[in-house]
């Protein structure tokens, strides 16, 4: 005869179906978060292996080619063949092209070999995820170690009766360490469930009573709080890689390549590849220099080169507004206009003048046309030319002048911003100058400027991306920026594709 259970009994049955139910959909959950986490970790792992690369291609090129450059140059420095003139040209030349990276290459190279050769280095980079594991609190990480030290006793080599268990319980053990050292509950009530003794087995549907649900539902109730306490920290460890970084690394390459662009791209690393090869060429020159006993014809060809070469930046602008080279010449240049220095300026090259009447320039901003009065800025004549017997000037901006200048002027005009060109003769006035800007100032405030707005036109994390890297030393020249960012980034790239290659 079947005894009807009573509605307390059919009060916790449905409980205990219910937290079954939750701890499913927790599990399916966690599931969810560890692949997502995986995969993140894997793509910026991919991602890091690429740039790793081509940084590590890059730096090999520059260290050869900057030791070459050196030898190359004291040899010559020694040649009677050569006069003075011509070899003060190579030491300008060598100066210009370097930009007086030379003498830290060395220290790079050096630092490489260290890297390569340190076991101790080697240790620390065996988890680059480490650090953005969440830790459980202790109460946690005790319910934790109980569920360890429990499959640890299953496990132990003791209770193995022969050889080949005895190898499937180091297995299972390894397991059961490297759920525990990641705090992995899910994985260590799974592998109880399976292989460990439950609850539920002195459990049956005829035994069950009152006492036994409760039991069951401490134990559900247990385990479900566990799981969503891990679910938390899988969830602010997936955050905390996301907003790293390496993780804003990862979504700004994503965000280029859906745009087209190549991993290198991203990272601007292909704005590099110029300024190796004009060294390059610069070492070819300067090896058949050796060979003739005079100056190579090949001189010629670089110094065509290293105006494109040299300046990234000009290259970028020009192919993200869509110009050739032969565009650009049409743009700027009429056949018809004849332009000649002026042999009687009244404002003599170097001298400082005031624009002193209205003359405005127009520029965009967004699709509006803007004017901008020149009223009142200053700078230096850099030129003073006839047209037809009319004479302008071109004058360079000094520093207080340059910042007055509209945001987006400077990212319309580019790395001209601070020359303008064709002023009359009659807007101009000659000025006594209150203070005089040393060249490293302008220099800083110049660059500062340019590369505050020139991007703009780049998706916002590329722009603040170049940004950090052209201005992390404003006093200096472009080529030593990308140097300092090429050594930072040998030593991240090698902890994560230490990573990598351990997995």
């Amino acid at each position: 005869m079947k005894i009807d259970k009573s509605p307390e009994m059919r009060q916790k049955e449905a409980l205990v179906e219910e937290l079954e139910a939750q701890v499913k959909r927790t599990r399916t959950t966690l599931k969810s978060l560890k692949t997502r986490l995986q995969n993140t970790q894997e793509r910026v792992a991919e991602v890091h292996q690429k740039i790793f690369n081509k940084v590590t291609q890059l730096q090999g090129r520059l260290i050869k080619g900057m030791k070459n450059l050196e030898q190359l140059i004291a040899k010559l420095r020694k040649d009677k063949r050569l006069n003075r003139q011509d070899k003060a040209l190579i030491e300008e030349m060598y100066r210009g092209f370097t930009g007086g990276i030379g003498e830290e290459m060395p220290d790079l190279e050096a630092q490489a070999a260290e890297r390569a050769q340190s076991q101790e280095e080697d240790a620390k980079f065996r988890d680059a995820f480490k650090e953005f594991r969440v830790e459980p609190p202790t109460e946690e990480q005790r319910d934790i170690r109980k569920v360890y030290l429990r499959l640890s006793k299953q496990f132990h080599p003791d209770r193995a009766r022969n050889k080949k268990e005895a190898e499937q319980f180091h297995q299972f053990q390894q397991q059961v360490n490297e759920a525990y050292e990641k705090y992995d509950i899910q994985a260590l009530l799974d592998m109880e469930q399976l292989f460990g003794e439950t609850a539920d087995e002195t459990i049956n549907e005829g035994a069950a009573t009152v006492d036994v649900l409760d039991l069951k539902i401490s134990r559900l109730e247990h385990q479900l709080d566990l799981l969503q306490q891990q679910q938390e920290r899988l969830s602010q460890e997936i955050r905390q890689l996301r907003k790293s970084d390496m993780g804003q690394m990862l979504t700004e390459v994503d965000g280029m390549q859906r745009a087209g662009f190549s991993v290198e791209d991203g990272m601007g690393l292909q704005h590099l590849e110029p300024i190796v090869e004009i060294l390059e060429a610069f070492e070819t020159a300067l090896r058949d220099t050796d060979k003739r006993g005079e100056m190579s014809p090949l001189f010629d060809d670089i110094m065509a080169q290293a105006q494109a070469s040299m300046d990234p930046l000009q290259a970028m602008m020009n192919e993200m507004m869509g110009y050739e080279e032969e565009d650009m010449d049409d743009l700027f240049w009429d056949d018809e206009e004849v332009y000649y220095p002026n042999p009687d300026p009244l404002f003599p090259v170097g001298t400082y003048v005031r624009i002193n009447e209205r003359e405005e320039v127009d520029y965009f901003e967004g699709e509006d046309m803007i004017s901008f009065s020149l009223k009142g800025l200053a700078g230096i004549v850099s030129e003073a030319m006839l047209e037809e017997d009319e004479p302008f000037y071109n004058v360079v901006l000094d520093i207080d002048s340059m910042k007055r200048l509209p945001g987006a002027y400077i990212t319309e005009r580019g790395g001209a911003f601070n020359v303008i060109d064709f002023l009359d003769e009659e807007s101009l006035v000659k000025e006594k100058r209150k203070k005089k800007d040393t060249l490293k100032k302008v220099q800083l405030a110049y660059r500062t400027l340019l590369y505050q707005h020139v991007f703009a036109e780049l998706p916002p994390a590329q722009d603040q991306r170049l940004q950090a890297i052209l201005l992390a030393h404003p006093e200096k020249n472009d080529e030593a920026n990308w140097l300092a960012y090429l050594d930072h980034e040998y030593g991240n790239m090698r902890a994560a594709m230490e990573w990598a290659l351990m997995e």
